[in-house]
């Protein structure tokens, strides 16, 4: 019984513990879900689409209670067409088609660091260098782009003499949305 209740107010549920579940909302049902993985402790924990019909916040409260249950021990096998989850929980991914499975890696060797190119926001002005090729999402006040990454120092050597900051520069990673439409486009 105490593992059930501490279950039940992990994922928010306490107060509706005498609640039908039939009378219980999607997202209810999802957390009840939640809660009785937590209340069996599993080795091995298969989830589908497990985030469908629940709000940001809660969503987010399940991703913490996946990330302890893993440190926990238990391995998680997540589907889900949702790959932006899916790159903030997992370490392995396997992209499948048609039942078969295209490629199966970590995630960091999926998401590859591209060295060769710098992604970088700058206040926007009337001009912009030339070596700096704009992303097409505009943001507002800023300009988003990509600098090849020999030309790096050249930004900052730019932006300086005409006032424009340089607000973010990291190298390029690929997304894993990214990284779908890659194999998918080579199987």
């Amino acid at each position: 019984k105490k593992r059930v209740r501490e279950a039940l107010e992990r994922v928010g549920l306490a107060e509706f513990r005498d609640l039908r579940l039939a009378k219980c909302s999607k997202g209810m049902k999802q957390k009840a879900g939640i809660a009785a993985c937590l209340v069996a402790e599993p080795e091995l924990l298969f989830l589908d689409e497990p985030t469908r019909g629940l709000d940001p916040i809660i969503v987010k409260e399940f991703r913490d209670i996946l990330e302890e249950m893993n440190r926990g021990g238990t391995t998680i096998v997540l589907n889900s067409h949702v790959l932006s989850e899916v790159e903030m929980v997992s370490n392995r991914v396997a992209i499948m088609r048609a039942g078969k499975v295209l490629v199966q890696d970590t995630l960091a060797n999926l998401l590859r660091v591209d060295e060769d190119l710098y992604e970088v926001t700058i206040e926007a002005g009337a001009e912009t260098p030339d070596f700096l090729t704009p992303l097409p999402a505009p943001v507002d006040g800023a300009l988003e782009g990509l600098v090849p990454a020999d030309r790096i120092r050249d930004l900052f050597a730019w932006a300086e003499p005409r006032g424009r900051k340089v607000i973010q520069c990291s190298l390029k990673r690929m997304t894993l949305e990214e990284a779908f439409m890659e194999v998918m486009g080579k199987s």
